[in-house]
């Protein structure tokens, strides 16, 4: 049985415990920023000289930096952390609820304490347009003392997320022995 989920469950622990996804707000401050910069290098491409819209565009990497970084902290404060931190809370509680029909006894203290152990990617040439799929491997700590490994599979540039058990199962590489007598 696997569960569908729609975001990364090591990207939401770690909004859990910290109430601010770094990742998340970078890419919608990014975004912003580079709508804003592209009307601006339009504006000034028509107001200005072509020496003066030069010298704009060589300086226009380091003002972009600096308001990514400027907004990404000042989108954090406005925005502000409870919020978020509440909301990847209740997320995670539905998802201890889910984490059960797979028997994974669980909650949302323990799942605050999963790691990642194993990250690997292959690519399924089945389709016309290759895809990457994405595995990540999770062990949870469960309620009985133990850990159980989950598999987290995510096709890149999708937002499905699925979660099913499993174990990163190491692989043997075979040598030839030698007898030296």
């Amino acid at each position: 049985m696997k569960i569908v989920i729609n975001y990364d469950l090591m990207e939401k622990i770690a909004e859990a415990k910290y109430g601010f996804s770094l990742k998340r707000e970078c890419k919608i401050v990014s975004a912003t920023v580079a709508v804003c910069y592209s009307f601006f290098s339009v504006l000034n491409g028509v107001a200005m000289n072509s020496i003066d819209f030069q010298r704009w565009l060589v300086s226009l990497p380091f003002y972009a930096i600096y308001s990514i970084v400027l907004a990404t902290g000042l989108s954090s404060l406005i925005r502000g952390v409870s919020g978020q931190k509440e909301m990847a809370t209740i997320h995670l509680d539905d998802l201890s609820i889910d984490l059960n029909s797979l028997n994974i006894d669980t909650d949302v203290d323990l799942l605050l304490e999963a790691y990642k152990y194993y990250t690997e990617y292959e690519c399924d040439h089945d389709k016309i347009i290759p895809t990457l799929i994405q595995k990540k491997y999770i062990n949870i700590p469960t309620t009985d003392d133990e850990e159980v490994s989950i598999v987290q599979k995510h096709m890149i540039g999708s937002s499905v997320y699925t979660l099913s058990k499993g174990r990163k199962v190491k692989q043997m590489v075979g040598k030839l022995a030698t007898n030296h007598i």
